[in-house]
């Protein structure tokens, strides 16, 4: 009389060995998708934190009254540096809850293009009473002229994407430039 079954034990440890590898691989699988998920939402909060944050840290915030802001309102570059100038606009618009919003152009007065200009232009959706804000960068070089030049940033809104502007906002900076 045999106690034990030998090959029965193999049989069933075998099983065990492949059960728990299967778990095993299940359990990797989810804890990938868990945190290709919860990745996803700290990068969605983020950003949405970031253009709360930046909207509230506003030096000079839009109001009603003036929907479009400059900060600073002065800038002043030597050259070959980079500087910036964050535009804050407040969506006043009261005929309709959203519009589509854009900041069109940043040109100087005299049409100089040194310094360098660069700005987004996204259109962006934005509901009634919302601050939205746009970075500017300057980019001076050797061969740029030492003076001030006056620049003016106009924000044109739309009430279709793509759609011909409704109403248009300007605002005045001015970049010094030095040696």
């Amino acid at each position: 009389m045999k106690i034990f079954d030998v090959k029965r034990r193999k049989k069933g440890s075998l099983e065990l060995s492949i059960n728990s590898i299967v778990i095993v691989i299940l359990a990797i699988v989810m804890l990938g998708l868990g945190m290709t998920f919860m990745r996803g939402l700290f990068k969605q909060i983020k950003t949405k934190v970031s253009e709360a944050v930046d909207a509230n840290e506003l030096t000079n915030p839009p109001t009603a009254d003036n929907p479009l802001t400059v900060a600073p309102a002065e800038i002043s570059l030597r050259q070959t540096e980079n500087g910036k100038v964050i535009l804050a606009f407040l969506n006043v618009i009261t005929s309709r809850p959203t519009s589509y919003c854009k900041l069109v152009t940043v040109a100087s007065s005299t049409g100089a293009t040194d310094p360098a200009v660069v700005f987004s232009l996204q259109e962006l959706l934005m509901e009634k009473d919302q601050i939205n804000t746009w970075t500017v960068a300057l980019t001076s070089t050797e061969t740029t002229p030492v003076g001030v030049n006056l620049y003016t940033a106009k924000i044109d809104c739309a009430a279709t994407a793509g759609g011909a502007a409704t109403q248009s906002f300007t605002k005045d900076f001015s970049v010094s430039v030095t040696t």
